[in-house]
C-alpha cells in the first residue's frame, strides 16, 4: 500500500522550470492605432512565456519619453505632443527576466488644429483672372493661391502674367507664415521682383478677409513701390493697387480673380 502511494506521488510531481531556462522571444506584430493629438494605442502578438510586457516610446531625438508595464496585449499611451513623430517598442517580461525589444514602429500624432482654422479656411484656394493697369491700359493674367493649414501655417502665392515691371511673365512668388486670431503677416527682404515685401491678411469673421500688400524698394529702375489692398472672399479676390514711380508719379490698377471650383 505504501509502495503504491509513493509511486503515485512521484508520478504526479512536475519538474520545476527555472526562469533562467525560459526563452523570451522578441515580441512581434507591434502596431499603433487610434492615434490622436495626444494618445495612441499600441497592440502586439501574445508571447506565450511572458507574464508582463513593457512598452517604451522614444521621440525624434531618441530619448525615452514613455515607459510602462502591462499584463495585457495592448496599452494606450497618453500625454503625447501633437504633430510629433515617435517610435514604440515592446518586450516580454517574466519576473526578473526581460526579452529583447521588438522592432521599432514609427507613428506620428495628429496635428492640433489651430483655433482660427475654421475662420480662415473659407478664403483658402486658387483664384484666377487678370490684372489691369487703369492708368496705362495694360493687362495680364493673374493667379493667387492661399494655403491655410490646420496646424497654423499658411502660404500666399502671387503669379502675374504679361509685362510686369518690365519683365515678361515673371516667376510666381510664394511667401510663407503662420496665422492666429490676429491674422497672418508675410515678409520677405530683397525679393527680386517686389523688393521688401509685407503682406497682411486679417479675417473679417464672415468668410472674408482683408489683404494688404506692400513692396518697397522695388529692384526695378524707375519704380519705387507697389501697394495693394482688397478683400479675399470665399469665391473670389478683388484688389486695388498703386505703383509709385521714382519721380513720385503713380499708376493705378485693379485685380479681379475668381476662385476655382
Amino acid at each position: 500500500m505504501i509502495s503504491a502511494l509513493l509511486t503515485l506521488a512521484l508520478a504526479t510531481i512536475q519538474p520545476v522550470v527555472s526562469v533562467q531556462s525560459i526563452t523570451l522571444e522578441k515580441v512581434k506584430n507591434v502596431a499603433v492605432t487610434d492615434i490622436t493629438t495626444t494618445e495612441a494605442e499600441v497592440t502586439w502578438k501574445k508571447q506565450s512565456a511572458a507574464l508582463q510586457y513593457q512598452v517604451r516610446v522614444k521621440d525624434n531625438a531618441g530619448d525615452v519619453v514613455k515607459k510602462k508595464k502591462t499584463e495585457r496585449r495592448r496599452l494606450t499611451i497618453t500625454g503625447l505632443d501633437g504633430g510629433t513623430t515617435y517610435t514604440v517598442q515592446v518586450r516580454a517580461l517574466r519576473k526578473a527576466k526581460a526579452g529583447a525589444w521588438s522592432k521599432a514602429v514609427e507613428f506620428t500624432t495628429d496635428t492640433e488644429e489651430n483655433a482660427s482654422y475654421d475662420d480662415y479656411k473659407a478664403v483658402a484656394g486658387t483664384s484666377s483672372g487678370e490684372w489691369q493697369n487703369l492708368t496705362y491700359g495694360t493687362s495680364g493674367d493673374a493667379t493667387t493661391v492661399v494655403e491655410v493649414n490646420s496646424d497654423g501655417t499658411t502660404a500666399f502665392t502671387l503669379d502675374l502674367g504679361g509685362l510686369v515691371f518690365g519683365l515678361l511673365d515673371p516667376d510666381a512668388k510664394t511667401f510663407e507664415s503662420t496665422y492666429d486670431e490676429t491674422g497672418a503677416v508675410f515678409t520677405a527682404e530683397d525679393d527680386d521682383l517686389f523688393g521688401d515685401v509685407t503682406i497682411t491678411i486679417v479675417n473679417n469673421g464672415n468668410d472674408t478677409a482683408q489683404i494688404t500688400f506692400e513692396g518697397l524698394n522695388v529692384p526695378v529702375a524707375g519704380i519705387s513701390s507697389l501697394t495693394a489692398e482688397g478683400t479675399l472672399y470665399d469665391d473670389s479676390v478683388d484688389l486695388d493697387y498703386t505703383i509709385t514711380f521714382a519721380d513720385t508719379l503713380t499708376a493705378n490698377g485693379v485685380m479681379n480673380l475668381t476662385k476655382a471650383e
